[in-house]
């Protein structure tokens, strides 16, 4: 299992989610732990000014941005609805 970590931004905005959101997300994040490319999760690389970073379903209308860092560890960078960086 790969180490996970959290930016401070990432917690920032975690908070700003519903509770309803926010233990979805740490329910799928077992999920994700367990394998990262789990169907469940729809697991895919962003592209345009994204293209360094991937991103997985939490839930109907929000997803978590993660990126592989070169320490085979994840780190999480944000989570909200899908419209974070468009």
């Amino acid at each position: 299992m790969k180490k996970i970590n959290f930016s401070s931004h990432f917690f920032r905005r975690l908070k700003r989610c519903s509770p309803k959101v926010q233990k979805k997300f740490w329910e799928i994040l077992h999920v994700f732990e367990a394998d990262f490319f789990d169907n469940r999760l729809k697991t895919h690389k962003l592209k345009g000014s994204l293209k360094n970073y991937w991103s997985f379903t939490v839930d109907y209308s929000h997803r978590a941005i993660f990126s592989f860092q070169k320490d085979d560890s994840v780190l999480f960078h944000d989570i909200g609805s899908h419209k974070i960086y468009e």
